[in-house]
């Protein structure tokens, strides 16, 4: 579930780890599969729309699987596949589990950040995923991590970065291109 990297502890669940390892080579796989059957089916009229979809596939599993929760000496950061929010440790009230089974952390300003890699599913439950990250979280909040008052309390937040799946959608878009462009030459 965690991983301590010299300052940072880095929370995710176990379940993204093994889905991380089962999901690439399946949906590599299923692509091979996929586009031999569009070949044998049309030509290639289709094969870069199937080759698109594929890649905007696995750009959208790429960011699923970054979801994590970061640890640093004075800063929590939510690492979603949409947006990531930072803020210092003094902002953070505390952590819970919600009623669904997913991680929420509350902020004294009355807010709450969902951590959509512990999001409650039936696998998190039956592990205890929830309870064991609330309480790594809670023992982050109460340890002494050098001066403190140092940062904002504010809750930052920005556009989450995941350059290889970036690169995934790009290379999605050019598929598209260029089936749309080979459809209207045929």
């Amino acid at each position: 579930m965690s991983r301590k990297n010299g300052e940072r502890i880095v929370l995710r669940a176990k379940s993204w780890k093994l889905l991380s390892v089962i999901l690439p080579p399946a949906l590599g796989v299923f692509g091979t599969i996929a586009v031999l059957k569009g070949l044998e089916a049309d030509g290639a009229r289709d094969f870069w729309f199937v080759v698109a979809t594929l890649l905007a596939l696995g750009a959208l599993i790429q960011r699923i699987l970054s979801a994590r929760v970061l640890l640093d000496s004075n800063t929590l950061t939510v690492v979603n596949p949409v947006f990531t929010y930072s803020c210092a440790r003094e902002y953070v009230r505390w952590p819970a589990v919600r009623d669904d089974g997913g991680l929420e952390i509350h902020l004294r300003d009355g807010r709450g950040v969902a951590a959509f890699a512990f999001g409650g599913s039936l696998i998190s439950r039956a592990m205890g995923t929830g309870p064991k990250v609330v309480g790594e979280i809670s023992t982050w909040l109460k340890a002494s991590h050098g001066e403190l008052g140092g940062g904002d309390l504010v809750l930052r937040r920005e556009w989450t970065r995941t350059p290889f799946a970036e690169l995934i959608l790009a290379l999605a878009a050019l598929s598209a291109a260029i089936g749309t462009i080979l459809h209207a030459a045929s």
